[in-house]
């Protein structure tokens, strides 16, 4: 057999129904485990969403830990019922990065409390959720509602340059309705539409900047030439 007959080795791990792959630019080995999640042997799988994101893998943490951005870009309706006095979503973040003594440095944690709200006062469909950004690539989100206990898990992995796969998979306890799961599927979806949405906006308007510095150079630049001649 030819020494050249050979593939790439790549260190694997099976949790929580998952195959995960250990990629590291510097080929260095594992400095942690994925978490497993007990409740699995149990809970009920209700689907999941797939997205291509046009970003660097860093933004999308980044945005996650960004927690001014949900009333800002996320507090009207989803089901965009009226207007923000009439209905909107609250949200109470509290996010933590990883201590200087913590085990655990891969790991951040978003306390988040939200509320549904009618006419700015009457609060329905609250919920508890607790974000778990595992690396860079991983995020296990816990909600605690009124019919239990689920857990959206986001994996995000890099297929191009600056193009990432974004996947949402949603696990519930048996006491949670499949109509109330899409639900909260269909949400999470509507919220990366939505910050997609805000980074293409974002981009256009440095482009244009971009744009009008170099029409501008170029402009001098043909002034002073005219000048000279």
């Amino acid at each position: 057999m030819p020494s050249s007959a050979h593939v790439r080795k790549w260190i694997t791990e099976e949790q929580n129904r998952f195959i995960f792959i250990w990629y590291h630019a510097e080929e260095s080995a594992p400095t942690w485990q994925v978490p497993v999640i007990d409740e699995f042997s149990s809970w009920v799988y209700h689907g999941r969403t797939d997205y291509k994101v046009n970003c660097h893998i860093q933004e999308i943490p980044e945005n996650g830990a960004d927690v001014a951005h949900l009333a800002q870009l996320h507090g009207p309706s989803m089901l965009g019922i009226g207007s923000k006095w009439f209905s909107h979503h609250h949200w109470i973040v509290n996010w933590t990065g990883p201590e200087p003594e913590q085990e655990d440095q891969h790991v951040a944690v978003s306390k988040i409390q939200h509320e549904f709200r009618l006419m700015n006062y009457v609060s329905i469909l609250q919920t508890q959720v607790e974000a778990q950004q595992i690396g860079p690539g991983l995020v296990h989100l816990w909600m605690d509602t009124y019919f239990g206990r689920l857990v959206i898990v986001q994996t995000v992995t890099p297929i191009a340059p600056l193009v990432q796969s974004v996947i949402h998979r949603i696990y519930t306890a048996p006491s949670v309705p499949t109509l109330y799961a899409k639900l909260v599927l269909w949400g999470e979806a509507v919220m990366v539409r939505t910050n997609e949405r805000e980074r293409t906006n974002e981009r256009t308007k440095v482009e244009r900047k971009m744009f009008l510095m170099a029409s501008l150079q170029q402009d001098l630049q043909l002034r002073r030439s005219k000048m000279i001649n």
